[in-house]
């Protein structure tokens, strides 16, 4: 995934998002995961989410977004 790109996914319906899906499909990771690959959107329970499957997409959030990570962190904890 590219540092332009829109991550993939989908929110599902208003309020609920993808609960149903997520409580009553036992593949529901798997499904979205061949659908949108190892990091995609969601949404659980009135929260968006997003998904990172694999240490790639883990490692393209810390070497993209570092610095944001950093200050959201420091945001938290008062420093």
């Amino acid at each position: 995934m590219k540092t332009n790109q829109i991550l993939p996914g989908s929110f599902g319906l208003p309020i609920l998002g993808e609960t149903l899906s997520f409580v009553f499909d036992r593949d529901f990771y798997k499904k979205r995961y061949r659908q949108y690959g190892p990091m995609f959107k969601t949404h659980l329970i009135d929260k968006s989410t997003v998904v990172m499957a694999r240490t790639e997409a883990l490692e393209f959030i810390l070497s993209s977004h570092i610095l944001l990570l950093h200050t959201f962190y420091a945001a938290i904890i008062g420093r």
